[in-house]
């Protein structure tokens, strides 16, 4: 194992992006072994997400993180975080989920992090109602 004070890392760190997320209907799913990044649009939805499926397999030894980026193109789309599909899966700092921006052509950054093989995720805003360039 690397001695850390020891380290030096010359490059910085990158991590994959990925488009191959599904947004149809209610449900979101991504796939981690696809990347650690994904952009999403509410644009493919029919109503406010109430499943949010995370694929890819994560081993038993390992912690895992990943970023989601959502762009409101749909003013009214919003995460049901406490729907039965999600429940006891995601935990936000002081109990309570976000609330999606829902002004048109925003984004909304949230990160996500499991130490337990997928089972408990634990998610934070990294910001949100960035406007674009």
């Amino acid at each position: 194992m690397a001695n850390l004070q020891a380290t030096t890392i010359d490059g910085g760190i990158t991590e994959h992006q990925s488009n191959q997320s599904t947004w149809s209907g209610t449900s979101v799913t991504i796939n981690l072994e696809n990347g650690t990044f994904f952009q999403s649009y509410f644009g493919g939805l029919s109503g406010d997400v109430t499943t949010f499926t995370i694929n890819g397999t994560i081993p038993a030894d390992r912690a895992v993180s990943f970023i989601l980026e959502m762009r409101t193109f749909y003013s009214g789309r919003d995460f049901n975080w406490a729907h039965a599909n999600m429940k006891n899966k995601f935990l936000w700092p002081g109990g309570v989920p976000p609330t999606i921006t829902q002004t048109y052509n925003q984004t909304d950054i949230y990160s996500f992090s499991s130490w337990d093989q997928g089972t408990t995720w634990y998610g934070s805003v990294v910001g949100q109602n960035f406007a674009p360039n």
